[in-house]
């Protein structure tokens, strides 16, 4: 494995080892690629790929890891969002001849979705900074000096009951340093109703003086 690894390294091109079954081999581990002393470095030309299917007995669910250098990770999340967002092959022919049909739904439901978006902007706390709205988001600017959001939206999971994802999923460190980047909230409105909102808005007011943190 080592020859090979370092063949592949010396012609600039990845050695993939694809190690569904590793956990299998009982005389110990199948190769020592990733141990220190080797004379190689792993981060270079290497990508390890498992899945937990086989060893912990869950088919069906695909879920697995890969271990890579960053850029090559980058480009496979990349590859990995279009094929988890593309809709099934079923499903593709069953709304064909359906989707004229189904337009009055789709409008009936985009005006829903902007009446909740309407609500929102009416009931949230003049601290809390609206950014931007559109579909089923919203991102909104916490008002908690020094905090960034993923601070506040595990305080506001466990302490306040208002489930959130912060701007750290969606953004890199270096765009996150800029300035308040890194305090920024999206809120849904896809699946809530009106009083849901009304009594996220009262919560964030509430969690302001229950939080004790700095406000600005």
């Amino acid at each position: 494995m080592l020859a090979f690894a370092q063949l592949a390294k010396s012609r600039d091109t990845a050695l993939i080892l694809d190690e569904t079954y590793r956990d299998f081999v009982t005389t110990g581990p199948p190769h020592h690629l990733f141990d220190p002393s080797q004379d190689w470095d792993w981060r270079s030309a290497f990508v390890h790929l498992f899945s937990f299917s086989k060893s912990y007995c869950v088919p069906g669910h695909r879920l697995g890891a890969i271990v890579a250098p960053k850029m090559v990770l980058n480009h496979i999340l990349t590859v990995l969002d279009s094929l988890l967002i593309c809709a099934p092959r079923p499903i593709q022919l069953a709304l064909a001849s359906t989707l004229p049909g189904l337009r009055p739904f789709v409008r009936d439901n985009a005006e829903a979705v902007h009446s909740r978006h309407e609500h929102l902007k009416a009931h949230l706390p003049s601290s809390w900074r609206l950014g931007s709205q559109g579909g089923y988001f919203a991102f909104v600017r916490h008002p908690f000096k020094g905090r960034d959001a993923l601070q506040v939206c595990e305080r506001m999971a466990a302490e306040g009951g208002i489930v959130t994802l912060p701007v750290q999923v969606f953004a890199d460190e270096a765009t996150l340093r800029e300035g308040d980047s890194g305090r920024w909230v999206r809120f849904s409105v896809a699946n809530v109703d009106d009083e849901t909102i009304a009594r996220v808005c009262r919560r964030l007011s509430e969690i302001e003086q229950r939080f004790g943190w700095e406000l600005d």
